[in-house]
C-alpha cells in the first residue's frame, strides 16, 4: 500500500513539474540515416534547434519508439554535455560533427540520471536514440549520419 501511495504522489509531482517547468514546444520533423559499415538505417527524428528545445530535448516523453529519435543541432563544434534530468525512457547518445561523422556515443543513460555525459570529442550534433540502438546497429565513432534536413539544417545555423 505504501508503494503504491508513494508512485502516486511521485507521478502527481511530475505532472507538476511539468506544468509548471516545461513549455510545450513543438520540435519539426526531418528523416536521417545512420551509416555503419554494414548497414543504412533511416530514423525519423524531431529537430531541435533553438536554445529552449536544446533544454527541453525528450524531458518528460513517455515512450520513444525504435528507429525515432531526437537530434540536436548547435551552430559550433565543441564539446558538448548532456543529462538524463527528467528524462523517463532510457537513451543512447550518438555525437557527431558538423558533417556528421559520429565523434563518440554514449550508451545506456539512465532515466533521470542527472551525471553529466560529455561528448568527450567536439560535435555540432546529437542524436538521442533508445537505449540499445548503438549495439543493436554496431553504431560506432567514424560512422555517418545523413540527410537533407540535418545537412541543410547545420549549414543554416548561425
Amino acid at each position: 500500500m505504501k508503494k503504491v501511495l508513494f508512485l502516486g504522489l511521485l507521478l502527481g509531482l511530475m505532472s507538476v513539474t511539468r506544468v509548471c517547468g516545461a513549455k510545450d514546444l513543438s520540435f519539426s520533423q526531418s528523416k536521417i540515416f545512420i551509416k555503419t559499415d554494414k548497414v543504412r538505417v533511416p530514423f525519423q527524428v524531431e529537430l531541435a534547434i533553438t536554445p529552449e528545445q536544446h533544454m527541453q530535448g525528450l524531458m518528460f516523453r513517455q515512450v520513444l519508439p525504435d528507429n525515432q529519435g531526437m537530434l540536436f543541432l548547435f551552430p559550433e563544434e565543441k564539446v558538448r554535455y548532456m543529462w538524463m534530468k527528467n528524462t523517463f525512457v532510457p537513451l543512447d547518445m550518438i555525437f557527431a560533427d558538423k558533417n556528421g561523422k559520429i565523434v563518440s556515443v554514449f550508451e545506456g543513460a539512465q532515466p533521470f540520471d542527472e551525471t553529466i555525459i560529455s561528448s568527450k570529442e567536439r560535435a555540432a550534433v546529437v542524436l538521442e536514440v533508445y537505449a540499445g540502438t548503438v549495439q543493436r546497429l554496431g553504431i560506432l565513432p567514424g560512422h555517418l549520419i545523413t540527410g537533407e534536413a540535418f545537412l541543410s539544417e547545420v549549414v543554416q545555423l548561425p
